[in-house]
């Protein structure tokens, strides 16, 4: 696990989510996006914050690095149940059941 992650959860559960999405983005530039739990944070905290756009962005460049990710999996599928496209948003639910179905 990243520096840059466990300051980004640090400052998530600080209520500072600025300073948590600043960490998560400068430890994936640095890490050049191949950190699966660092890209699954930083997705999951743009999704939440409304950003399901930039979300989906995350999600698609870590799957690119880890395309059996099912947590991964499982955020690209809650953006797309979010921009509206269900059939795609099953098939990444099924792909992330495939991966792990204990997940």
């Amino acid at each position: 696990e990243s520096v840059w992650h466990g300051l980004g959860m640090v400052m998530l559960k600080a209520g500072k989510w600025p300073e948590a999405k600043e960490a998560f983005a400068k430890g994936l530039r640095e890490v050049s996006g191949d950190d699966d739990r660092l890209s699954h944070s930083y997705g999951m905290m743009l999704l939440n914050e409304g950003d399901s756009s930039s979300a989906a962005s995350v999600f698609s460049s870590a799957l690119k690095a880890f395309p059996t990710n099912s947590r991964l999996l499982l955020g690209a599928a809650l953006c797309s149940v979010r921009s509206g496209d269900h059939s795609k948003a099953r098939e990444l639910f099924e792909k992330a059941v495939e991966a792990d179905a204990e997940h």
